[in-house]
């Protein structure tokens, strides 16, 4: 289970890279200080996550491009990982072995940093695994 530790620097990553924190009642909820202080998280965002906290629809708010709600990441088997793709922090499954981790945030292509490396399952023969051991 994520705690709200946990999701407050979920949301803090996201918010250092841009995005917004969304709301089904009141829309965006901007946030245009600094994230990171000098001992760690700023008191400006800790304030915000604060004001988040307040929201009666707090359950209900989720990050920009993410389909997770807060609420759905407090409950038990979530926790958060790295994208393989997009190296960007994302909730995964507790028991998701069947299942790879989807990562939402990474649809928007401008966070990509390398489409090279993007997609690492996509190999040309020469790179693949296989054609290493062919020459082997």
């Amino acid at each position: 289970m994520a705690s709200v530790q946990a999701v407050r620097n979920y949301v803090a990553f996201h918010v250092q890279q841009g995005k917004q924190v969304l709301s089904p009642v009141h829309g965006i909820l901007p946030f245009h200080a600094h994230v990171i202080g000098s001992e760690g998280l700023s008191i400006a965002f800790l304030l915000y996550w604060r004001s988040l906290r307040k929201h009666l629809d707090f359950q209900h708010l989720q990050i920009e491009g993410d389909e997770f709600c807060f609420g759905q990441l407090l409950k038990p088997n979530w926790e958060f990982g790295l994208c393989a793709r997009c190296d960007l922090l994302i909730p995964v499954p507790e028991a998701g072995a069947y299942q790879p981790p989807a990562c939402f945030l990474c649809k928007d292509i401008s966070c990509l940093r390398d489409q090279a490396i993007a997609s690492p399952h996509l190999h040309s023969r020469a790179e693949s695994p296989q054609a290493l051991i062919d020459k082997g």
